[in-house]
């Protein structure tokens, strides 16, 4: 969607990205440690809880958590 930015606020790392959210592009922001599978090219799916807040007219979804999904675990067994 867009590039990931961080950058450091006060002792946390904030990051923010841009999302898919019932087809519209929806700006994310995150302050704290980010899961190892997070992929900053936007190979991996996210699940992000929080709040919306429109910001300058923009919807942006400030999260207190982000976890990544990991398809590989949910992939059903392949029958021969």
């Amino acid at each position: 969607m867009g590039s990931v930015r961080k950058r450091l606020a006060g002792q946390r790392t904030e990051t923010r990205f841009d999302s898919l959210y019932k087809r519209q592009i929806v700006a994310v922001q995150y302050r704290g440690p980010l899961p190892d599978a997070f992929d900053a090219n936007g190979g991996s799916e996210v699940v992000v809880t929080g709040a919306f807040q429109k910001r300058g007219g923009k919807l942006v979804l400030v999260a207190t958590d982000l976890m990544t999904k990991c398809p590989s675990k949910y992939e059903g067994v392949k029958k021969r």
